[in-house]
């Protein structure tokens, strides 16, 4: 038996990827990830901020930067861990859930219906 014969990957994720999508949307190209990969993920959180405030005048205020965090940040864990992973059983232990708490997590936080949407737009 050939052990380096990949398998074909299969499931709800074999279509989900997230650059796949941004880039089939012209949102991000070859040259933005490589600039990306030279950055850490807080200065990429901060840069965000900052272009969201010149979008906005100049400043966020009223805008709950802090209660928003959490499920920002959530919803970015949860897009990698499907992004990177066939099936949702190794999304959860990808982040470390039991496939039980995946699934509730990702149907409380409708995570579900968005990975099943850009992946039927993918095939």
């Amino acid at each position: 038996m050939n052990w380096n014969v990949k398998k074909e990957q299969s499931g709800i994720n074999k279509n989900y990827s997230l650059i796949k999508i941004l880039r089939r949307e012209g949102k991000i190209n070859k040259n933005f990830l490589s600039a990306l990969d030279n950055v850490t993920i807080e200065e990429i959180i901060a840069i965000k901020l900052e272009l969201s405030a010149r979008a906005a005048g100049g400043y966020l205020y009223s805008f709950p930067i802090f209660d928003s965090i959490e499920h920002m940040v959530r919803d970015g864990v949860y897009k990698f861990a499907l992004s990177c992973t066939k099936s949702k059983k190794e999304a959860a232990r990808c982040i470390g859930l039991t496939p039980r708490e995946f699934r509730h997590r990702i149907k409380k936080y409708n995570i579900q219906n968005e990975l099943l949407e850009e992946s039927k737009k993918s095939t």
